[in-house]
């Protein structure tokens, strides 16, 4: 496998519609105020909207991010 450094997006980024969005953290999946177990999760989700310049919306419908990854990486492999 090759790993390369992810490169920071620009404004300039066009998203489509429901595009895979790979999002990662380490939070608890069992609620608010729980403690973690200290493991890395990820899931992909899709492109839903972007706000501003600096945030998007993503599509989590079949679920999505867990309590505290809120504001975590974002990755998107073209």
């Amino acid at each position: 496998n090759y790993h390369r450094p992810a490169q920071i997006l620009d404004s300039s980024y066009e998203f489509y519609q429901n595009e895979p969005v790979v999002i990662a953290g380490y939070g608890t999946p069992y609620g608010y105020g729980q403690n973690t177990d200290s493991v890395l999760r990820k899931k992909t989700l899709q492109f839903a909207s972007t706000y501003k310049d600096h945030e998007v919306g993503l599509n989590q419908y079949s679920g999505g991010a867990c309590s505290g990854d809120s504001g975590g990486p974002a990755f998107i492999e073209r």
